[in-house]
């Protein structure tokens, strides 16, 4: 179980491992009951004789009735559930905004579609790889990049229940959403395993056996007790973090808590990805965004911040050193953004151990081009920097403010954006001040992770949005 200062909820129950405790406030929400169909009734044998104008209106009525049961037995029509809809069918668009990816928002499509007939499908589509167990409904998750591009099956939600049709439809959509966010951030989709799966696809069982949790295996999910009442938050949650399992690479294993970061780390990076595009009902129902980032993102990214890249911790291979991996991989993708994050993971391979995720950060910032590095000033660290202000612009105001940040060997020259300040020191380097143009240059003999201290004039502040790291060739002024 994860230690650390603080109340803890536990928020993730796994089947298949005991799961760490992460710091979380959940979000307090009730799942609506699921609608059961309308029954057929029997209709009894009427008179020969004209019928009457009331029994002409009570047989229509009784048609209607059968007529409605009928579609909504064969998936023509879908109950309503008590505290929301199913998702409908039809196109539905998702679009993502992130200055450090995109100049301009990045608009993706996805929908939800039930066969008609899903007893006509193959028995391998219909049984799952794990227990064996047939499941006879299904629900596709269609994705496609562009209005004219051809629309892709990359989604199969199972289900044995015709009247789980509500959870499987709403599984499919925050799938297909998740499935955007990690490829177009991370550049992460599933990928072919054999046994049949001809394209990329993530196959998600729902069954009613179990304890109340979710498990990857092999890179299927499955999601236990569905009939049990989670919180909205608490599905997206839940899928996401077996969703990341089955795209990131392995980092662990840990001897504590869950063997590997995956799921924890990505749910973490995913969800924060849908709050900063708006997409916090997701689930059918708002979550608060602010409580989420507040509770499961703050945390780790401060006390890693606050220890530092050099702390033992790091490396560890407990529940601790988990949560500090964590944490460094947040601070990475505020400070670096996404881009950078992607990058590093690209560069793992095989290798697992978190020693080797860290040091392909500083691979990925060392290779970088062009030869300048934005860090933002978010990414400050908290123990260093007190008084710290959030400014409407997305800025920061300072007295004074410390970071991390790895440069690379080379003649650099440091920049903010805002207001320059009166000191600046990188550990380790010398550095001379271009006062009028508010610059500091220095050399980096050797490439390592450093601590950066900015400081305002006496009684003064500054206000930061990015510090900017500029390599300069050898002779630039000459």
């Amino acid at each position: 179980m994860l230690t650390s200062a603080g109340p803890r909820v536990l928020w993730y129950k796994d089947t298949a491992r005991p799961s760490p405790v992460m710091p979380a406030v959940p979000i307090r929400a009730g799942l609506a009951a699921q609608a059961t169909p309308i029954r057929r009734k029997a209709v009894a044998m009427m008179s020969l004789r004209p019928p009457s104008g009331r029994r002409r209106f009570q047989i229509r009525w009784l048609l209607f009735i059968l007529a409605l049961a009928f579609a909504t037995a064969a998936g023509l029509v879908h109950s309503d559930t008590p505290g929301g809809h199913p998702v409908a069918d039809g196109d539905h668009a998702l679009t993502l905004a992130d200055p450090w990816l995109w100049d301009h928002p990045l608009t993706r499509y996805w929908s939800v579609r039930v066969p008609e007939r899903p007893f006509d499908y193959p028995r391998s589509l219909r049984r799952d790889r794990k227990f064996g167990q047939d499941y006879p409904y299904q629900t596709w998750g269609l994705v496609w990049e562009s209005p004219q591009a051809v629309k892709t099956r990359r989604i199969f939600v199972h289900y044995q229940h015709r009247e789980d049709e509500y959870l499987a439809r709403q599984a499919t959509a925050a799938l297909a959403r998740l499935y955007w966010v990690a490829r177009e951030y991370l550049g992460r989709e599933p990928v072919s395993r054999g046994s049949g799966d001809r394209d990329p696809q993530v196959h998600v069982w729902m069954t009613r056996d179990g304890e109340a949790g979710g498990e990857e295996f092999q890179g299927h999910l499955y999601l236990y007790a569905v009939q049990e009442p989670r919180a909205p938050a608490e599905w997206l949650r839940e899928i996401a973090h077996e969703y990341a399992h089955a795209i990131l690479p392995r980092i662990g294993p840990y001897h504590e808590g869950e063997p590997w970061a995956s799921g924890y780390l990505g749910e973490r990076l995913l969800l924060k990805w849908l709050i900063d595009n708006g997409e916090t009902a997701a689930w059918g129902e708002r979550f608060s965004g602010p409580d989420y980032m507040a509770n499961q993102i703050a945390p780790l990214r401060d006390r890693y911040l606050n220890s530092g890249p050099h702390a033992a911790s790091l490396v560890q291979m407990d529940a601790a050193g988990m949560e500090q991996l964590i944490g460094f991989a947040l601070a990475i993708e505020a400070a670096y953004g996404p881009r950078l994050l992607r990058e590093a993971l690209a560069r793992l391979g095989a290798e697992e151990h978190p020693g080797a995720f860290v040091r392909s950060v500083g691979e990925a910032l060392t290779a970088q081009q062009p030869d300048t590095i934005l860090l933002d000033a978010c990414a400050f660290i908290p123990a260093r920097s007190p008084g710290a202000v959030q400014q409407p612009d997305g800025g920061w105001r300072f007295e004074r403010v410390a970071y991390w940040v790895y440069l690379p060997p080379g003649e650099w020259e440091i920049s903010v954006d805002g207001t320059a300040p009166a000191l600046l020191q990188l550990e380790r380097v010398a550095l001379t001040r271009d006062a009028p143009a508010g610059t500091f240059r220095g050399r980096v003999e050797v490439g390592a992770w450093r601590r950066l201290d900015l400081a305002a004039s006496v009684r003064g502040t500054m206000v930061l949005r990015r510090v900017r790291f500029q390599r300069r060739a050898p002779d630039a002024d000459s």
